[in-house]
């Protein structure tokens, strides 16, 4: 029975170990999306400030001159002076148009649909898996596979290690094995209430 416990909670470990992997990086990935758009599309991102920006009236009238028919849903605000202006349009043809504009001229520098969408499809890996809907259902597999690990490890733990961590390991005389095995049990089993949770 401890063998079946042992292999299964090996294989759930390493399946678990994946999607936190994935998780955890695209997660660290998405901290930084705004400054990766921007290193990836400096052309769309950045301008050189001249004087004094144009109201959000003028750049409006210039690009519904642009755009006629067009309405303007929403205004991305610079948070630096050289940082371009975000416009979201809805255009008469019902379709939305996202453009960066230079806030000091008017001038658009470009679309969404010419950047480089790496930062997006991080964030939508790191949300949606690239998968769309599909992902609730392996997120909801993954949650069976963690609460597997947790089980299985806490009745191959328990009850004769319960509270229990060999003195010899944490005062570093006991050997490095013995050290990494003890602290994989504590740690687990720490680790097992807040995924219960």
């Amino acid at each position: 029975m401890r063998k079946l416990f042992l292999t299964l909670h090996l294989w759930a470990g390493l399946t678990a170990a994946l999607f936190l992997l994935l998780l955890g990086v695209s997660g660290a990935l998405v901290a930084f999306e705004g400054e990766i758009d921007r290193a990836l599309n400096p052309r769309l991102s950045y301008v050189h400030p001249q004087g004094q920006p144009l109201t959000l009236e003028a750049i409006s009238a210039r690009l519904t001159a642009a755009y006629p028919g067009a309405t303007i849903e929403v205004f991305g605000l610079p948070q630096r002076a050289d940082y371009s202006l975000f416009v979201g349009l809805m255009q008469s043809s019902r379709k939305r148009t996202a453009l960066f504009v230079n806030p000091y001229t008017g001038e658009v520098l470009g679309s969404a649909d010419q950047a480089n969408h790496f930062a997006n499809r991080v964030h939508q890996l790191h949300t949606h898996l690239l998968v769309g809907e599909l992902a609730d259902e392996i997120t909801g597999w993954s949650s069976v596979f963690l609460l597997v690990l947790s089980i299985t490890g806490l009745v191959l733990w328990w009850p004769r290690k319960l509270f229990r961590l060999r003195w010899d390991s944490l005062t570093g005389q006991g050997s490095l094995k013995r050290f990494n095995y003890d602290l994989h049990n504590l740690v687990g089993a720490a680790s097992s209430i807040v995924l219960f949770i």
